[in-house]
């Protein structure tokens, strides 16, 4: 019996395995067919070798778009004119740029779009371009390679320096270095037990500025403490002088009413000296030579009263500004001017008492008691 065959079922069959095939295709290549794609163009100076229709295009990395085209720039033939297509929402801005980049350095080629800012407009095709064109930028390995002839002469007229500064020369200088390092270490490792005295030695004399160290900080605070006292004690001894001071300006003030005063009494001896002159010669003339006597030590005592006002001005002087020789003054010093004060003080007294006796009986102050009393018999 003969088999009879469908054309019609085969033919169905068929088509269908091929459709389902297909989808199967573009479903692993992952195309999505309603994304419409736009063309850009990128003019490359110089070798574009590597690259070929089908290589991806990344945007910042990311895979976008594949290259469709490649052909010698027919209005310039040092240019290569590189087209492909990229998703519609991949923002290209005019202020981007494309570079032919490697995954790796023998790896595939692939077009790299970088930069573009947020702000910047969308790129567009120019008056008489069939795409829009993105600028061209050299890739890394394209600048290594333009920049491999001068590298290339830096690094020969290096080894020129290199050859120069190595001559006989130096070669003799480094190898004398050498050797005498190798000396020195040498005599370092056979002096290594008097290295380690040494440094046990700095190691002793660190503890002992320790120390030391820790003495003088002790020392300085107990003096700090003290300070205190010793500016209370030096407060207290320049008042004591201020007030010696005062007093003693206080005593010759009180002893200048006194001296005038005797000055006044030796006037008034002197007017007696005269009436008694032309009953008493004798008497006028030893009047006049106690008087020239009592008005010299009355100048006397004028001059050391001024000479004890001025040491009394010039102590003031010196306390203000000599406080240190202040101590020593109130130690030593002080008692003698104190004994001076009191002797003042007594020869005030007896001047006093003088200028009453003259005053009362000048005679009498200066011949003496000549009365003599009734003797009995």
């Amino acid at each position: 019996m003969e088999t009879r065959a469908s054309y019609i079922l085969v033919g169905a069959f068929v088509l269908a395995f091929l459709v389902a095939a297909l989808a199967g295709i573009v479903w692993l290549a992952g195309v999505d067919l309603d994304d419409e794609q736009v063309a850009y163009d990128i003019f490359f100076e110089g070798s574009v070798s590597g690259l070929k229709p089908g290589n991806p295009v990344r945007y910042r990395g990311i895979p976008v778009g594949i290259v469709t085209d490649m052909r010698i720039n027919p209005d310039n033939v040092e240019e290569v004119r590189v087209t492909i297509e990229v998703p519609e929402d991949t923002p290209i801005k005019q202020d981007a740029t494309a570079s032919l980049e490697f995954q790796g350095i023998t790896g595939v080629a692939y077009v790299q779009i970088a930069g573009g800012s947020n702000d910047a407009p969308a790129l567009t095709a120019g008056p008489g371009e069939r795409h829009p064109t993105i600028p061209s930028a050299p890739s890394q390995i394209q600048e290594v390679i333009d920049r491999a002839p001068e590298l290339l002469n830096r690094f020969i007229g290096l080894v020129d320096q290199a050859r120069g500064i190595m001559n006989d020369r130096n070669r003799r200088n480094l190898e004398e270095t050498l050797a005498n390092l190798a000396t020195f270490t040498g005599a370092l490792a056979d002096s290594s037990d008097d290295i380690q005295a040494t440094l046990a030695e700095t190691a002793g004399t660190l503890a002992q500025i320790r120390r030391t160290t820790a003495e003088a900080e002790t020392l300085i605070a107990n003096f700090s403490k003290r300070s205190d006292g010793i500016a209370d004690s030096l407060q207290k001894t320049l008042a004591n002088a201020d007030r010696m001071t005062r007093e003693a300006a206080d005593l010759i003030e009180a002893a200048r009413p006194v001296v005038n005063e005797t000055g006044r009494t030796m006037e008034s001896v002197g007017r007696i000296a005269r009436d008694i002159e032309p009953h008493a010669g004798p008497i006028a003339d030893e009047t006049e030579r106690a008087v020239r006597d009592v008005r010299a030590i009355t100048a006397d005592l004028k001059g050391a009263a001024d000479n004890i006002a001025t040491a009394a001005d010039q102590a003031a002087a010196l306390i203000a500004d000599a406080r240190e020789p202040v101590n020593t003054f109130t130690n030593t010093g002080l008692y003698e001017f104190t004994q001076l004060v009191v002797e003042m003080r007594a020869l005030v007294t007896s001047l006093a008492r003088i200028s009453t006796e003259i005053e009362r009986d000048p005679a009498r102050f200066l011949f003496g008691d000549k009365t003599q009393g009734f003797e009995a018999k």
